[in-house]
């Protein structure tokens, strides 16, 4: 019976480990339908609408609070329309036209519109691969390699 009793109480120390080490590991990598943890925490700066942004965290939370794009971004039309480019970009950044989502990579929901907005951080003599991808219905990603991965921001 002692014999009983101690592998029970091994098996169950063994087991209570195993659990408590199996809690603690966690996960780095995020996929498009994990929130990053600035806003799984509901983190939200103060942005003021009609403003300039330029960084990734500040247009993300731009187009969460506003449903818009900041007023320094423009149209590939508004761009051709007014000869813009990347050499001479005046503080402007392309943004606002259709994404087709052609590759699949995105979540497909009938209905849904996605948009797409460079940033900055990626011209030099190009346009260059960093993007923000965005949702009429509100969910917002990231891009740094033009549209191979994804991260979902909001």
């Amino acid at each position: 019976m002692k014999k009983f009793l101690r592998n029970i109480t091994l098996y169950f120390t063994l087991l209570i480990m195993l659990f408590a080490v199996g809690c603690g590991i966690e996960s780095n990598q995020t996929d498009v339908n994990t929130q990053s943890s600035a806003t799984q925490k509901g983190e939200e700066r103060v942005l003021y609408e009609d403003e300039y942004y330029y960084e990734k965290e500040d247009v993300a939370e731009y187009i969460h609070q506003y449903g818009k794009l900041p007023s320094n971004y423009i149209t590939k039309r508004e761009a051709k329309d007014m000869n813009w480019s990347v050499k001479d970009n005046q503080g402007l950044v392309i943004g606002g036209d259709k994404f087709g989502n052609r590759e699949g990579k995105l979540p497909e929901v009938p209905g849904r519109k996605y948009y797409e907005a460079d940033l900055i951080e990626g011209y030099s003599q190009n346009r260059g691969p960093v993007r923000i991808i965005y949702s009429d219905d509100g969910f917002i990603y990231y891009t740094k390699d033009h549209y191979e991965t994804f991260k979902r921001v909001y």
